[in-house]
């Protein structure tokens, strides 16, 4: 009995870990991207440095209640389940698109950009400019 409510405090030691430690590094990639869009710049970087921080922060509570990485899944694994990860996405993904792309749905003619004119204020620039010109 002793071994369970240990096993299950561990787990709920971690869990809260895992959130602080989120939150921690979030919140400072968050500051950064706030300061950062207010002069009208972009956060670019910022944003890959946030969308990682719930990854780092997974690592870092592994290592820091298991003291290893194994059981995340990070090995090959069987080959055939490597092409099915490959392979099951684009089946899938191509019975939606498919149809749109033989209907010539997608053509060069609707997916031009070139002709929008994005207001310059939106984006904090001095003047409108147009996206990459194609050609219609």
């Amino acid at each position: 009995m002793e071994v369970v409510g240990t096993e299950a405090r561990r787990t709920k030691n971690s869990i809260i870990f895992y959130i602080i430690l989120t939150a921690a590094l979030s919140s400072i990639f968050q500051l950064l991207v706030t300061h950062r869009s207010g002069g009208g710049r972009s956060p670019g970087s910022l944003i890959l440095g946030l969308m990682w921080c719930p990854g780092i922060s997974a690592l870092a509570t592994r290592l820091a209640f298991q003291g290893n990485l194994r059981g995340l899944g990070l090995g090959w694994g069987q080959t055939k389940y490597q092409f099915a990860r490959y392979w099951i996405p684009l089946a899938y993904s191509s019975v939606v698109y498919l149809p749109f792309w033989l209907a010539d749905f997608f053509s060069a003619r609707v997916a031009c950009i070139s002709c929008i004119k994005v207001p310059a204020a939106q984006y904090g620039q001095s003047r409108s400019f147009d996206a990459a010109y194609c050609g219609c």
